[in-house]
């Protein structure tokens, strides 16, 4: 899709979304928030290739929740972000913005709105999905935030939705485009079954995962396969936040981590 035609959706989205919520109030939510961050970085060595001893950028973040309850049991949400950045760095560094502006899901859903030779804005849909509840089952299709992990830095366990923990200023996560299906057998139990769909095997992603609570532990066990590697996890979680897991990696050739046990803090 190009750039036109991400530049009308974010008109649509923006004009005619307060409409709707006005209309039906009790059936439409919209909300959002605008934060600012501003970063300076000034190395002891100057920088290679400029005159320059130091480093700034300023990010105006601006996101929007859209939550449309279209039945009793249908929910349709839509989520994006949009950052107006600028500085030196964008200035002196004209490919930071082919850095920034990537989507690694199955549909291309980042664009660059608008742009100069000093500041340009980011616009990404991080959250499109359809969600169906029912009894105890719960489906959900679309771009949606798959969670496994529990611990702030480690999660060997979020196979679906890795991130770097030093990007702190994106609370929300990356999305991933997926079909999940959950079911709740008991109020602290649940199995699930996630698949990740890609452009080959290798970003393809299969599994599933069975979760407890017995003895003030929480237990996960997981199994799948993520990319042209076979996944197998165990994990215990204690209220006071100590976390063991077994987990091994296997390739259809050999198996690369004959598992590992090991205790952390999150």
């Amino acid at each position: 899709m190009n750039q036109s035609n991400y530049n009308k959706l974010l008109l649509i989205l923006v004009m005619c979304l307060p409409l709707q919520a006005f209309v039906q109030e009790s059936k439409v939510s919209l909300n959002g928030y605008v934060k600012e961050l501003y970063m300076f970085y000034s190395p002891e060595i100057p920088i290679p290739g400029t005159d320059l001893d130091y480093l700034a950028t300023n990010i105006i973040h601006n996101r929007l929740n859209f939550k449309w309850y279209t039945s009793k049991k249908f929910t349709t949400v839509i989520e994006m972000r949009n950052r107006l950045m600028f500085g030196n760095l964008v200035t002196k560094f004209p490919d930071y913005q082919s850095t920034v502006d990537v989507d690694n899901g199955l549909m291309d859903l980042s664009w660059i709105s608008a742009q100069s030779t000093s500041w340009f804005v980011h616009s990404m849909i991080d959250r499109a999905y359809l969600d169906y509840s029912s009894c105890k089952w719960q489906v959900r299709l679309g771009r949606q935030r798959v969670n496994w992990g529990v611990n702030l830095v480690w999660n060997p366990n979020d196979i679906f939705n890795t991130f770097s923990y030093f990007d702190f200023d994106y609370e929300e996560r990356p999305g991933t485009d997926a079909v999940r299906i959950q079911y709740y057998s008991g109020a602290t139990s649940s199995a699930e079954l996630v698949y990740k769909p890609g452009r080959d095997n290798a970003h393809s992603s299969f599994a599933g995962m069975y979760r407890f609570a017995k003895w003030d532990y929480d237990f996960q066990f997981i199994g799948g396969q993520a990319g042209n590697d076979w996944v197998r996890m165990v994990g215990r979680y204690s209220w006071c936040w100590f976390p063991g897991r077994n987990h091994a990696f296997r390739t259809p050739e050999r198996r690369i981590n004959p598992g590992n046990r090991g205790f952390g803090f999150g």
